[in-house]
Parts: C-alpha cells; structure tokens; sequence
C-alpha cells in the first residue's frame, strides 16, 4: 500500500491519463488508500506540532513545565488537536490554527491538495462506473476489484481472452472520457497514437 500511499502524493502533479489509470488499477483498495494518506497526514501535522512544541517547552524551565502538565491533560488535548487537524483537513479549510507548530506550509498544502483531487476523483469514478451498461459492469467489476482475471473473465462469459482485452480497453476508454472530461487534446492524440501502435 506505501507504493500506492506514494502515488497519492504524485496525483496532483499527474496528468489526466495517469490519473484515471491510477483509479482503474487500484479501484479494489481506493478506500483504504485514501484512508491511509489521510492518517498520514494527521500524523505528519501532529508531529512538526509536538517536535515544535517541545523544543519551545525546552526554553521554559522545568518549572514551569511541571505546572503545565499537572493544569491539562496532554492525551485529550493532543486527541482534540488531532481531531480539529482531521476536520480541516476534511473541509480544505487551514487557517492560521492548523499551521500553528508546523515547517513545511506549502507542502501540506499541496498533500491536502493531492487529498481532496484523489478523493474527488474516485468519487467520480464511481458514478461514472454506475452508468456503465450492466454488461458492461459484469466484466468491469469483477476486474477492476480483482475478483476475476481477463482468463476467467473470459471462459465464464464464453468470449475469447482477446474479446475481452479489447472489451476492456474500449470501456476504460469510454470511462476516460467521463471521468477526465477535461483532459487536453494533446493527451488525447498520444492515447489514439498509442492504440494505433
């Protein structure tokens, strides 16, 4: 899962093809996947956030530390703090507070950014998997979730392996272009020089 977890990283920057091929390849595991990244996230914020406060703590004197601790209870601040991380994380929303004991803004914004593009994006890959032709989702489905190979696919709907290589080639391609609708025409053209070749 940490390749995929890395690919997560690179779908912002990712062009639209590799976008939709990185949501048809780990369609089966996207929930957990996205999942995980977030965790990550959390977890990433949480400790700039710890690191920073304790080397700030350091300067204070054991005094005064002392007396901190016994005025709070540190587990349900952090659990409060890691809650309130996870919900601006949710909504896109960092405010001041979020980057609060944090090193590196511009790049958890751009991983809050890969957070909600990928999020998005399976969300819509799995409206548009709903509109597929119910023969359509029949071969899709059990593929993408890696039920079934093209082999099974094929002895148990009774169409050649290459039938069903090609079944499935024209309809990532029709998902394609629902899913990515921006894509530009450049990409386009190297995708039909790439069938052709």
């Amino acid at each position: 899962m940490r390749e995929a977890a890395r690919s997560i990283d690179e779908y912002e920057s990712s062009n639209s093809m590799r976008r939709f091929n990185f949501l048809f390849d780990n369609y089966a595991v996207m929930e957990p996947l996205i999942s995980e990244y977030r965790e990550r996230l959390i977890d990433e914020v949480m400790e700039q956030k710890t690191s920073n406060r304790k080397d700030e703590d350091e300067g204070l004197g054991v005094r005064i530390q002392v007396a901190f601790v016994r005025n709070n209870d540190p587990t349900a601040t952090d659990a409060m703090s890691r809650m309130a991380v996870g919900k601006a994380i949710d909504r896109g929303f960092l405010d001041e507070d979020f980057f609060e004991g944090t090193d590196e803004r511009d790049e958890l914004i751009r991983k809050v950014t890969c957070y909600h593009m990928v999020s998005a994006g399976y969300e819509r890959f799995g409206k548009t998997l709903k509109t597929m032709r119910e023969n359509e989702q029949r071969i899709l489905l059990p593929y993408m979730m890696k039920r079934k190979t093209i082999t099974e696919l094929s002895d148990e709907l009774g169409i050649s392996y290459d039938g069903i290589a090609k079944k499935l080639l024209r309809m990532k391609r029709k998902m394609m272009v629902k899913v990515e609708p921006e894509r530009p025409l450049t990409e386009r053209s190297n995708d039909e020089g790439n069938k052709k070749g």
